[in-house]
């Protein structure tokens, strides 16, 4: 069980908290976004305020896979949530020879 420095909050409980109103607000539908627009939106969702707890579970999201990464032009980076609706098929290439 993994737990924020200041408060109670466990990280687990946060993340399904979150990704399932991201998911109820369809966010996948706005592309890459910067991490202020985030860093708003869990605080609102989760009530938490204090910038260490918020930058550390949204490290944390991003390293369990809840968001995607993409390095911006300039020296930062531009987040999105994807749509966890759709299927991740890997992309097989089979031969078939017919003798």
């Amino acid at each position: 069980m993994y737990m924020l420095m200041d408060t109670k909050i466990e990280l687990e409980k946060a993340k399904k908290k979150i990704v399932k109103y991201l998911t109820r607000k369809e966010y996948w539908t706005h592309d890459y976004l910067r991490y202020s627009i985030f860093k708003k939106k869990i605080s609102y969702i989760i009530k938490l305020k204090n910038n260490y707890d918020l930058r550390k579970l949204f490290l944390y999201l991003v390293d369990d896979g809840v968001f995607i990464k993409r390095k911006n032009k300039v020296r930062s980076y531009l987040y999105k949530f994807p749509n966890p609706h759709r299927i991740n098929i890997e992309k097989q290439f089979i031969l078939v020879s017919f003798d």
